[in-house]
């Protein structure tokens, strides 16, 4: 079942959703796109609509397809354990 945009998911939700699985800043991927940073920090506040050339380009930055910004789950990203340097703590 392919699951589609609900009405309070809108582009910007996505696009900031796979920037951030991606591991990327607004700043990188607007170099890899492209556009400026205020443009793509415009396009994930939800204020300015895209091109379809822009999706293109963010699409192909982002290593998905353009459906992808508007079908699909997007999977939570875990964060990575923290590895702390020192003795192991002793067991309880």
């Amino acid at each position: 079942m392919v699951k589609t945009l609900t009405r309070r998911e809108t582009f910007a939700d996505r696009l900031a959703a796979l920037r951030e699985k991606a591991g990327l800043s607004q700043y990188r991927l607007s170099q890899l796109a492209g556009l400026s940073k205020q443009t793509l920090s415009r396009l994930e506040s939800g204020a300015v609509e895209p091109a379809w050339r822009t999706v293109q380009a963010m699409a192909a930055a982002l290593g998905v397809e353009v459906n992808d910004f508007v079908t699909g789950p997007v999977e939570p990203v875990e964060a990575p354990a923290v590895k702390r340097p020192g003795r192991p703590r002793k067991a309880v």
